[in-house]
């Protein structure tokens, strides 16, 4: 019931959110936030695209992701980037939900979510001047490893074909 509630919610903030800036509420736009909704991890636009081509409806490119921009920008997503070129997504928890950290590979785009007690109490006891957060997010870029492995194997590799030719 609680959770039926937050996705009315979230379908109402949509709509006046649309309606106050002059956009249409389309069943498309419906259908990409009744799948957001189901997502319990990031996501990103082709995530999006693959769930509704699994459900046999058929929404262009673009209007994913114009929607997402919109649901970004109406605050009920969060947007980051995982590489240079591509963005990934998150519902914001408005109700106050446990923070947590994105640890993100720059080698091959993995996002792992993890929990810091001592960041989050470090975070919630930080004072700052004329200004009261109530949220956070919290990116840490570098190498997975399984893709560290790959870099020291080709490394091993090169160094090892650079001394052959010596």
């Amino acid at each position: 019931m609680k959770q039926q509630r937050a996705d009315s919610s979230l379908k109402e903030k949509f709509d006046e959110f649309l309606r106050t800036r002059q956009k249409r509420c389309t069943q498309e736009r419906h259908r990409i936030l009744n799948i957001i909704e189901s997502m319990q991890v990031q996501f990103t636009a082709d995530d999006i695209m693959e769930a509704l081509y699994r459900d046999s409806y058929h929404v262009s490119p673009p209007t994913v992701y114009s929607t997402l921009d919109l649901l970004h920008d109406c605050g009920i997503l969060r947007r980051f980037i995982i590489d240079r070129q591509k963005f990934c997504y998150e519902r914001v928890n408005v109700s106050g939900g446990v923070h947590h950290v994105h640890l993100m590979c720059t080698g091959c785009g993995k996002v792992k979510q993890v929990r810091d007690s001592e960041l989050t109490r470090s975070i919630a006891a930080r004072r700052w001047t004329g200004f009261t957060p109530d949220d956070y997010s919290l990116n840490i870029y570098g190498l997975c490893n399984a893709c560290l492995r790959k870099q020291s194997a080709a490394n091993k590799k090169a160094k090892s074909k650079s001394n052959t030719t010596k």
